[in-house]
């Protein structure tokens, strides 16, 4: 297993994820827009 690692930062918090380029694209979507969605969800709040 020779994957790069990718960083993805949130444009909201700026927290970052690590993902292995080869991990399943519809997986990484959804953590994406998870990510997304709960930054979202703290700011509103806050």
């Amino acid at each position: 297993m020779t994957g790069k690692i990718k960083i993805y930062s949130c444009g909201n918090c700026g927290a970052e994820i690590q993902v292995i380029d080869e991990t399943n694209y519809f997986a990484l979507v959804l953590s994406v827009v998870a990510l997304s969605i709960a930054c979202f969800a703290v700011g509103y709040i806050l």
